[in-house]
Order: structure tokens, then sequence, then C-alpha cells
């Protein structure tokens, strides 16, 4: 499909999916009064390790949002990531740490329309001597079913998140918020447009999303490495952190948070799947002080506005 019939079909797509979800969110106000109310009634469960009987159906469901090969998880992965979180070895090396995944079901019912994939790292004892945290964390995967979108349940879902995460090893853990997101202008505009009609959503929406939540881009050339043998690494991505009002952010920070996603989260453990990607960045991160943070909606409105026209 060519880019402009790409577009045409991601406008009536999208057109298609707001008329869905204004007539669902008519329905819920009707029943529960507020977005909030419904929320709360949907029954929230966790998965935080292997085997789980409920994981089959999320994993399913997250499929249908995720589907580029090289970005999509398997599910032998994820219950790989899952299956360190009771790993003694890894724990005595990288300190605590644990994989964790929140999903939402409707009341009464089985139907999942919301989830969210996360983990957390606990930061070595002389880096939380040099700053307020005591771990970071990573938001790997969110996502919410077309017609539920609007009510702020990824929001709300995200802040359960984080809450939960912090209450992980105490009551109170100070976590720095990582996620990666798609970077249009890495991206072609055929690319760029297929990426929209999968997801129904304009990657600069989703961008400007975040940064309402307060994550801004690290200034640094990120790339995911291969999340499994016989796929290729990412290289359209940026790294984002929750921290608004800074200008810029220390690099023993992010340094800290990579080595352990990457290595327990994509290469779920096997120090020998280590390659050329995390050496890079790595050393980058070796030889910088500090990474400035960028992006902002206004900027984020320029990248839309040149692939639309």
């Amino acid at each position: 499909m060519d880019v402009q019939k790409l577009k045409e079909e991601f406008r009536k797509a999208q057109k298609e999916s707001v008329a869905l979800s204004e007539k669902t969110r008519e329905e819920i106000l009707e029943k529960y009064s507020t977005p909030e109310s419904f929320f709360e009634s949907l029954n929230i469960r966790e998965i935080n390790q292997p085997g789980d009987k409920g994981f089959p159906a999320v994993y399913n469901f997250y499929t249908s949002f995720f589907t580029l090969p090289d970005e999509t998880e398997s599910f032998e992965g994820f219950e790989a990531t899952l299956k360190l979180n009771a790993n003694e070895q890894m724990t005595a090396k990288y300190g605590r740490f644990k994989e964790c995944w929140l999903y939402a079901t409707l009341p009464g019912s089985n139907e999942i329309i919301a989830g969210i994939n996360f983990s957390v790292y606990e930061l070595d004892s002389s880096y939380k001597n040099q700053t307020s945290f005591d771990a970071t964390g990573h938001v790997i995967y969110i996502f919410v079913k077309v017609p539920y979108r609007g009510l702020g349940i990824a929001g709300r879902l995200l802040s359960l998140a984080e809450k939960k995460a912090s209450g992980f090893w105490n009551d109170s853990l100070r976590i720095l918020w990582f996620c990666e997101q798609n970077a249009p202008e890495k991206m072609t505009p055929k690319e760029y447009f297929a990426d929209n009609l999968n997801a129904l959503i304009d990657q600069c929406d989703r961008l400007i999303w975040w940064d309402k939540h307060g994550y801004k881009r690290l200034a640094f050339n990120y790339i995911q490495p291969p999340l499994n043998p016989g796929q290729f690494a990412c290289d359209n991505l940026t790294l984002n952190v929750k921290a608004k009002d800074q200008k810029e952010l220390p690099s023993f920070l992010v340094k800290s948070h990579l080595e352990r996603f990457f290595t327990l989260a994509v290469f779920k453990g096997d120090r020998q799947r280590i390659d050329e990607h995390f050496t890079q960045q790595m050393q980058w991160l070796q030889a910088h002080d500090t990474i400035k943070l960028e992006g902002d909606e206004s900027h984020y409105h320029q990248i839309r506005e040149q692939f639309y026209d």
C-alpha cells in the first residue's frame, strides 16, 4: 500500500475509532457517572511470575497492538523475563529488580481492555548517595482497547503502576521512570502511517500524551538491541524520562538503568548476547557527565505537519 493510501486509510479508521470511543464513553458515563468510577469498577490483575494462567490472553491482547517484528516480544521472551524475578544470582549481581504486568478487565467479565508492562531496578548504593532516587523504572508497554480510549484509562493505569512499584521493597521507593517511544523523524512516511493505522493513534499524538505526563527525550542515540535471537535492533526509538522540570540528567543514572534493562528485559539475563549496540551506548554514557533533555508539544506538532503536508 502506498503512502497516500495509508494516509487515507488511517484517517478513515481514526474517524471510526473516535466515533466508537465517543459512543462507548456516553454509555459508560450513563452507567457510572464519571470515568473515575468506571476505572474503579475494573478488575485489576497482576502478573509477576511465569506460568500465570491469565497471561496467554494478555499476550494475545498485546500482540493486537504491537505487530512490528523487531519491536514485538515473544511469549517465551516475556516468560523468561518473568522467571528472572526469582533468580537469586541475578539479584546478587544487579540488585533487587522486578518485572510486572497489570491488566484491566471489565466488571463481571474476562474481557481485557487495557494493560501495562513495567520493570523496576534498584540503584547501586553508591549511586543512591549521588541522587534522590532509590531505583529506576521502565514502562515497557501500555495499551488500551480502542472503544475505551478517551476515558483516562491509560493515565490511571500508569499512575497505578507507579504507585504499586513504589512499594515493591518498602513503602516509598523513589523511582526515576523511563520509557521508549517511536521517533517519527527516524521513520519513513510509509512506516509512520502504517504504524498509525495499526495502533489507531498518530505517532506525534502519542508523544504529546507522554509529554503531558512529564516525559522528555534524552538527547543521545538510543538503540534497543535485538529482543531475541533472529530479530534486529530497533534504531527508530528514543529513550524518554519522567523529568518534566529538568534540563539534563546525570549520565550515570541512564547507564545504570540501561545496564539492567538491556541485560534483564532484553537479553533475559544472557550476558553472551551483549552486542555492539549495548557496548557503544555504555561507552558513550561513560564518556559523558550529563545528557540533555528535549522535546515538547510544539516540536511534535511541527514533526506531524511534515508528514501531513
